[in-house]
């Protein structure tokens, strides 16, 4: 089966190495023919391309691995090329205005097509801090979480092409509203990286008073903050495109600094602070370990 993969960087790399040693022929689509040169050279594709339209063409399915907020321009673009029935899918971090948004356009495109393309949205919720093909790897998506969110009368048939093609690399899907993606990454990925970063500023500040500060960073700030490192143009794409959910989120995690704020005088509330943060914890990591409830 041939699979395209627009945006050859880090996922989609690590997905075309995945998938050819699954036995897909993989064709990437790049902006750089030393990007894709590379790719191949990396094992990630069998053929490259820098015209979208070209390299869609007698695919079964279609990834699209860019930045969030190119995924739907680039749908769209390319729509008018597909075979009759072909998969479309992306691997962004934020589902709702990417399903709206190629919706809208399949809409108006598809009149024109017997049988028309069928986008599912989905998100592997796999990935690094480093960028770009040069560090993609075929293991990265072994036991990750790969979210699908199909849209209402798909196919069976369709569905299970896209689910089979995400277990052959090792990731686990589950079907998910985009709406309620959206609202759960926001807590789960969106807002820890607005904290490092708001952490990262925090200490910065009092660095540039006094470079002492430096000397005192140990483990704990380098495990919350790690995440600062990642490419800051993408995280503002992300970010505002979730920015409603996002903004809820960052409201619950506010009161629950005034909760901790309101114990600081307490040292038995603050004793429970911390024990049920770390039941909690617990429970969320290995459920089998813990009680929620525990406090």
């Amino acid at each position: 089966m041939q699979v395209t993969i627009i945006g050859v960087g880090l996922i989609g790399g690590s997905l075309g190495m995945a998938l050819r040693r699954q036995g897909y022929h993989v064709v990437g689509v790049g902006r750089k023919r030393a990007h894709l040169a590379l790719a191949k050279r990396k094992g990630a594709i069998d053929d490259g391309t820098l015209d979208p339209s070209r390299g869609v063409q007698q695919s079964a399915i279609v990834v699209v691995a860019t930045p969030v907020d190119r995924i739907v321009p680039i749908v769209h673009s390319v729509w008018p090329w597909l075979s009759p029935g072909t998969l479309v899918t992306d691997v962004g971090s934020v589902k709702a205005p990417i399903v709206r948004g190629v919706r809208a356009a399949a809409r108006r495109l598809s009149r024109r097509q017997a049988k028309a393309p069928v986008f599912i949205g989905g998100h592997p919720l796999a990935g690094s801090h480093q960028q770009g093909v040069r560090h993609a790897r075929a293991d990265l998506f072994e036991g990750a979480t790969c979210v699908l969110t199909p849209p209402l009368g798909v196919s069976p048939t369709a569905l299970a092409v896209v689910q089979r093609m995400w277990r052959s690399v090792g990731a686990r899907p589950l079907l998910l509203d985009p709406i309620l993606h959206d609202r759960w990454v926001a807590l789960t990925s969106h807002l820890p990286h607005l904290t490092a970063a708001a952490l990262v500023h925090s200490v910065g500040r009092q660095a540039r008073q006094d470079r002492r500060v430096v000397r005192l960073l140990a483990g704990s700030f380098r495990d919350l903050t790690r995440v600062a490192v990642s490419d800051p143009e993408q995280w503002a794409a992300i970010t505002w495109g979730n920015r409603q959910a996002l903004a809820r989120a960052l409201k619950t995690f506010r009161r629950l600094l005034m909760q901790a704020e309101r114990a600081l005088p307490h040292q038995r509330a603050l004793i429970r602070f911390f024990q049920w943060s770390k039941n909690v914890r617990a429970t969320l990591l290995n459920p089998a370990s813990s009680n929620v409830n525990g406090q």
